[in-house]
C-alpha cells in the first residue's frame, strides 16, 4: 500500500510542480509552486517515516550528491545567523521566497526522493509525469503568447509579449524546458512503436515552440547542447533521423504560420528573435550589458563579507550601495542575474564552494555510471537547466521542479540499494500510533507551512480589491487577517502603512492621513526587511510628523541609498536636511 501511495504522490506531485497557479492571491505564480513543494516535500517525508517503521524490504541508497548539497544548506544556515537581516535569510523576500527554509526544502525533496524513487524504471515515470506537466504548461505558454498579442502591430512589444504559460515568467519556462527537452527528444528517438514517436515528436515541438516564444537565449543554448548529447548517445537510426526532420520542419512550419498569419494581432517572432540575437552580438546593450554591470558592481560586496555573505535572499537589501549606474531604470535589482554570483553575494565563498562541490558531484555521478541512453538524456537535461540558471539565478518556479528531477536523475545513475533496515516497531498498536502522530504532525505542518502563507495571500488580494473599490474599511480588514496569518511578509506591513496613508494613483497622503499608524507599519516593514525606496521615503515623512527628526534623516538617507536615481528620494532628502535640527 505504501509502495503505490508514494508512487502516486511522487507522479502526482511532478506533473503538478510545473502547471498549479492560485488565482485568488496576489502572488499566483511563485507562492503556488512554493506550496505545491512543501506539500510534496511533506508527503514524501511522512511517507519515509511510515516505510522505516513498517517495511523489512526498505533500504537506504546513498548518492555522491548528498553531501555536497548538505554543506551547501549548512552553508546557508551559517549565512543566516550573520545575516543582515534574519527575517529575510530564513523566509526570503515576496515573490522570490529563496530564503534558508526553502534551500533546506530542496534538499529534503532531492534526498527524500531519493529514498523513496524506487528504481531506475520508477525514476523514469517521475519524469514523464513532469514532461507531461510542462507539455500543458507549453501549449498554455503558446496561446498565451499568441492569443493575448496586443492587437494593434504598432503596440507590439516583444519583451512585454513573451510566453510564459503556468510559470508566471517566460525565463522561468524557458528554464524548465531547457531541462526536460532532452528528455522529450530521448523518448521520441527511443520509441520503439510508431504511435509512441507521434506522442513524443508532438511533446518535443509543442515545448521547442514555447521555448522559442520565451525569446530567452541562454535556455535555449542549454536545451540545444542538452539535446545534442541525447542525439549522440543515440545514433538515430533513419527513422530517427526522420522524425527529428519532422520536428524541425513542424516547428518552421507552426513559426513561419504564426508570423504570416496570425491569429490575433501580428506576431514579430523573426524580428522579436533577430534583436534578442543582436544583443549578443552588441554586449554594450540591452541584457548582457545589464548583467556585465550587475557583475561587476557585485565584486565589492563579496569583498566586504567574503566567507558568510549577507545571508540568503538579502542581495536586494545590499546591492544599492554598489550599484554604479542605473542599469534597470524603473525598476530594483534584486538579483545577481548569475547563480554562482548571487550565491558569492548570499552565502559568501563557503557556499561558493559548497555550490561547486554539487556541481562536480552531479557530473561525478552521471560519470561514474555512464552507459544508458536514458542516463544521457537527464545528464543533458542537467545541463540545459544549469546554462540557463547560470547566467540568471535560482529561483522556486523551476528551482523546485529541478530538485525532485535531480532526485530522479540520481537514482537512474546509480540503480542500487544500500543494505536493508529492519523493521523499526513490531509491538501491535505501535505502528497505528506512529501512523496517527505522522499524520497529524503532517496536517499541522502543511496548515503552518502551506495553508497560512497562502490563505495571507489570499487576504492580501482581497485588500487590494478592496482598495480599488474605494473600500478602505474593508481593505484595512483584509490586510490586517494577511498581517495576522503571515507576519513574516513586510509587504503586507507596507501596504497597511500605505492604507493609513490613503495614497492616491499619485502616492500623495491624503489630508486625513493617520501619520502615527503609517510610522508603526512602516517600522515594522523596516525590521522584518524590505528594499523598498518608498517605504523609507513615506517613514522619513512620518517621523518628521512625530518631531524625529534625525530619525527622518536616517530614513531618507536609506531612501536614496536604495535608489539614487529617483529624483523623488533626492528631493525628500533635500528638503529634510535643509530644515533646522530641533
Amino acid at each position: 500500500m505504501l509502495l503505490n501511495l508514494q508512487s502516486w504522490v511522487l507522479r502526482v506531485g511532478s506533473f503538478a510542480l510545473p502547471l498549479l497557479v492560485l488565482p485568488n492571491t496576489f502572488d499566483r505564480y511563485a507562492l503556488a509552486r512554493l506550496a505545491t513543494a512543501r506539500l510534496l516535500a511533506i508527503a514524501l517525508a511522512a511517507i519515509l517515516i511510515l516505510r522505516l517503521a513498517f517495511d523489512d524490504g526498505f533500504a537506504w541508497r546513498r548518492t555522491t550528491i548528498t553531501l555536497p548539497l548538505l554543506a551547501l544548506a549548512a552553508s546557508a544556515l551559517l549565512s543566516t545567523v550573520g545575516a543582515v537581516n534574519r527575517n529575510v535569510a530564513l523566509f526570503g523576500t515576496y515573490l522570490r521566497y529563496e530564503g534558508l527554509l526553502t534551500i533546506a526544502m530542496y534538499a529534503l525533496i532531492f534526498w527524500v526522493g531519493v529514498q523513496l524513487i524506487e528504481d531506475a524504471s520508477s525514476a523514469t515515470g517521475v519524469i514523464r509525469a513532469m514532461l507531461a506537466g510542462a507539455y500543458l504548461a507549453s501549449v498554455i505558454g503558446v496561446l498565451q503568447a499568441v492569443i493575448g498579442w496586443p492587437t494593434a502591430p504598432t503596440a507590439i512589444d516583444c519583451e512585454s509579449a513573451r510566453a510564459f504559460g503556468t510559470m508566471g515568467s517566460a525565463y522561468e519556462l524557458a528554464t524548465l524546458l531547457a531541462m526536460l527537452l532532452p528528455l522529450a527528444v530521448h523518448e521520441m528517438l527511443g520509441a520503439t512503436t510508431g504511435s509512441a514517436r507521434v506522442i513524443a515528436a508532438n511533446v518535443t515541438v509543442v515545448m521547442m515552440l514555447a521555448l522559442l516564444l520565451t525569446f530567452t537565449r541562454s535556455a535555449a543554448v542549454g536545451a540545444a547542447l542538452g539535446i545534442g548529447l541525447v542525439v549522440l548517445r543515440h545514433r538515430p537510426s533513419l527513422k530517427g533521423w526522420i522524425s527529428m526532420a519532422a520536428v524541425v520542419a513542424g516547428l518552421a512550419a507552426v513559426t513561419i504560420a504564426l508570423a504570416r498569419f496570425p491569429i490575433v494581432g501580428g506576431l514579430p517572432i523573426p524580428e522579436c528573435l533577430v534583436g534578442r540575437a543582436a544583443q549578443l552580438a552588441s554586449p554594450a546593450i540591452g541584457t548582457p550589458a545589464f548583467r556585465f554591470h550587475v557583475w561587476v558592481d557585485s565584486i565589492g560586496l563579496v569583498a566586504e563579507r567574503p566567507l558568510l555573505g549577507y545571508g540568503p535572499d538579502t542581495f536586494g537589501l545590499v546591492y544599492p550601495r554598489v550599484q554604479s549606474g542605473n542599469w534597470a531604470p524603473g525598476s530594483l535589482i534584486d538579483k545577481a542575474h548569475a547563480d554562482l554570483v548571487q550565491t558569492a553575494v548570499t552565502q559568501g565563498l563557503l557556499g561558493v564552494a559548497a555550490d561547486l562541490c554539487v556541481l562536480g558531484a552531479f557530473v561525478w555521478s552521471y560519470w561514474r555510471s555512464r552507459g544508458t541512453a536514458v542516463g544521457a538524456a537527464v545528464l543533458g537535461g542537467w545541463i540545459g537547466y544549469q546554462v540557463a540558471t547560470q547566467v540568471s539565478f535560482s529561483w522556486v518556479l523551476s528551482a523546485a521542479p529541478f530538485w525532485l528531477f535531480a532526485a530522479a536523475a540520481a537514482v537512474i545513475w546509480r540503480d542500487q540499494r544500500g543494505p536493508v533496515r529492519r523493521r523499526l516497531l513490531t509491538a501491535r498498536r505501535t505502528p497505528a500510533l506512529l501512523a496517527g502522530l505522522t499524520g497529524l504532525c503532517a496536517v499541522v505542518l502543511v496548515a503552518w507551512t502551506v495553508g497560512r502563507p497562502v490563505l495571507a495571500d489570499v487576504r492580501f488580494f482581497s485588500a487590494l480589491e478592496e482598495i480599488a473599490h474605494g473600500r478602505k474599511a474593508a481593505a484595512q480588514f483584509a490586510i490586517a487577517d494577511a498581517r495576522r496569518l503571515s507576519p513574516e511578509q513586510s509587504v503586507y506591513a507596507v501596504e497597511a502603512g500605505n492604507l493609513e496613508l490613503g495614497l492616491d494613483a499619485r502616492g500623495v497622503p491624503s489630508a486625513n492621513a493617520d501619520w502615527r499608524a503609517a510610522r508603526d507599519d512602516y517600522t515594522t516593514a523596516v525590521r522584518l526587511g524590505t528594499f523598498n525606496p518608498a517605504v523609507y521615503r513615506y517613514l522619513a515623512l512620518a517621523d518628521e510628523v512625530a518631531g524625529d527628526h534625525a530619525g527622518a534623516l536616517r530614513a531618507a538617507q536609506k531612501a536614496v541609498e536604495l535608489d539614487r536615481f529617483d529624483p523623488v528620494n533626492e528631493e525628500v532628502l533635500r528638503e529634510l536636511s535643509a530644515r533646522p535640527l530641533p
